[in-house]
């Protein structure tokens, strides 16, 4: 066998566009497959699940375009609150700061406005006055599923 029948290792340049393309293809096949994986063994449709692949699909487009190009930070604490609020698991405000990707002053800024829009609660710890959470109101909660239930049917 020749040396000129072996493959030729691939440059910088290549490995680069192909894990692009890698990556591309895995975030297209997670987004088909969002009908399939967001159902439960009882039939129904777990929505929390559906949201959480909706933010992690974004958080992969980071890996692939230059971030700061996309910011949707009332989105995002949206998709992160609803996420948590459904599993009952208590959202600090940093927390929630974390999860939109945006500076902290920005995401506060959403957060008063998606909290005067009665999409989102602060909810004042019983006993310390400095803890604060944050959970979905029964209005944000019900337009969440809203929506995903027509974007799952849709898909």
């Amino acid at each position: 066998m020749s040396e000129d029948a072996l493959p030729q290792p691939l440059s910088s340049a290549e490995l680069r566009d192909l894990r692009k393309l890698l990556d591309r293809e895995k975030q297209r096949q997670s987004i088909a497959n969002i009908g399939e994986l967001s159902g439960r063994a009882d039939g129904k449709v777990n929505y929390a699940n559906l949201a959480e692949r909706i933010y992690r699909a974004r958080r992969d487009r980071e890996r692939v375009f230059d971030d700061s190009i996309f910011a949707d930070p009332a989105w995002d604490l949206l998709l992160d609150l609803f996420i948590r609020s459904e599993r009952n698991e208590q959202v600090s405000i940093s927390s929630a700061c974390h999860a939109s990707s945006v500076p902290e002053a920005t995401a506060l800024r959403y957060l008063k406005v998606l909290t005067e829009k009665k999409y989102v609660e602060r909810i004042s710890h019983p006993n310390d006055r400095r803890s604060t959470t944050l959970r979905m109101t029964p209005l944000g909660t019900n337009l969440m599923t809203e929506w995903l239930e027509h974007f799952r049917a849709n898909r």
